[in-house]
């Protein structure tokens, strides 16, 4: 597996370069401001540590967003569309019983 840089440091002159006394070039991470001593070494803590962290918040996001639960098993999901549906394929649930959830969870005003 081929490690890239995320977009926010793909660009030269988002890598800070700097000459320690004893004369190694090293680069700066852009995110956290680490310094390491080539760009392959920046790309590897990037791959490692900063895209994990990106994708870790992403699910603790849509986590967030599951509010609506489906009435029969429970589970959450992020819209009334999607437990609609998950009732249709997973509980062939009856259009009937479908309509009256519907009816039932509808925001005020609807």
């Amino acid at each position: 597996m081929s490690t890239t840089l995320p977009d926010i440091v793909a660009s030269p002159e988002s890598l800070t370069e700097c000459s320690e006394p004893d004369k190694r070039t090293r680069v700066s991470c852009p995110i956290c401001l680490k310094m390491y001593a080539d760009k392959l070494n920046l790309e590897k803590q990037i791959e490692r540590i900063h895209v994990r962290n990106v994708a870790e918040m992403k699910k603790e996001d849509l986590e967030r967003r599951r509010t609506v639960m489906c009435p029969v098993c429970c589970s959450r999901y992020t819209t009334r569309n999607v437990v609609k549906r998950h009732l249709q394929r997973i509980h062939h649930a009856s259009s009937e019983f479908i309509e009256n959830w519907l009816l039932e969870t509808s925001p005020k005003g609807e």
